[in-house]
């Protein structure tokens, strides 16, 4: 029979083992929607009004840019420490997001400018007689693989970071509406050439800004079009859209929005629309 003083210890080891192993976030339902995804989970050991980040990090693996990000600053535990984060684009543009592995990251400081006092308070946290944080250290957190150390203003206090894949395929909320737009090509038209285009290229998975550099040289007679190709439905008749984002005159097209989180899909998603106005006329 094991001594007592060593069964005792083996039972620390196992308590503290079981303490490491448990997690801080769980994701209980993943949807896709019109705008982004959401994300509906809870935590056992956050306390109730922690605010959190939701932020896709990796798409397919893959590291996401700013145009293709979806996050949202603004989630709140609730008292029962449920929460729902709805994820969308930094442009807010309205359509479903790729279906694929997403890896997910909820973030958290346990500090002033991030938490309310009465968080602070309950996550154990040294605070001053008029509620200022004395340290970001959670004191009263159980250890977590999702609470991690990280440097912070000259400390190393303890943050959450759970990082977790979700998987959006088959599971769009209900409404959830595709674009019809399958692939974005872009082609390089010049008005004193012979044959057109001169040049074409695959756009589906650029920024609009990836796609313009690409195309240069336009203007001074070469047109940048854009063409959305498709399985169109619904009575709109046809194949594919085409306009021009860069007309012959190196004008950018005021119908389309050109900044540092516009993809080449919103150029698409915005000639839908427009196709579909007129048709309604």
């Amino acid at each position: 029979m094991l001594p007592v003083r060593m069964m005792l210890m083996c039972l620390l080891l196992l308590q503290a083992a079981t303490a490491v192993a448990t997690p801080a976030i769980e994701i209980e339902k993943v949807e896709r929607t019109n705008t982004g995804m959401t994300i509906r989970g809870s935590s056992a050991t956050l306390p109730p009004g922690t605010k959190l980040w939701a932020t896709t990090i990796k798409f397919d693996g893959k590291p996401v840019g700013d145009a293709f990000v979806l996050r949202d600053n603004e989630v709140r535990l609730s008292p029962d420490r449920r929460f729902v984060a709805h994820l969308k684009r930094n442009n807010k543009s309205a359509y479903p997001p790729a279906q694929g592995s997403y890896q997910v990251e909820l973030y958290a400081i346990f500090n002033r400018a991030w938490q309310e006092v009465t968080v602070l308070k309950a996550a154990g946290a040294k605070l001053d007689n008029e509620g200022r944080a004395l340290d970001s250290e959670p004191h009263a957190l159980p250890a977590s693989p999702d609470l991690v150390k990280e440097e912070l203003l000259g400390e190393r206090p303890r943050v959450l970071r759970a990082r977790r894949t979700v998987q959006l395929k088959g599971v769009d909320a209900p409404g959830t509406v595709e674009p019809y737009t399958k692939k974005v090509i872009v082609e390089i038209h010049d008005i004193n050439a012979d044959n057109n285009p001169i040049r074409a290229f695959n756009a589906t998975a650029l920024t609009v800004n990836a796609a313009i550099k690409k195309a240069r040289p336009v203007g001074n007679g070469r047109a940048m079009s854009v063409i959305c190709r498709g399985d169109f439905k619904d009575g709109m008749g046809q194949r594919y859209l085409a306009d021009d984002l860069i007309t012959p005159e190196g004008r950018p097209n005021p119908a389309f929005a050109i900044n540092d989180y516009a993809v080449m899909m919103d150029i698409c998603v915005t000639q839908e629309t427009q196709y579909s106005a007129r048709r309604r006329k």
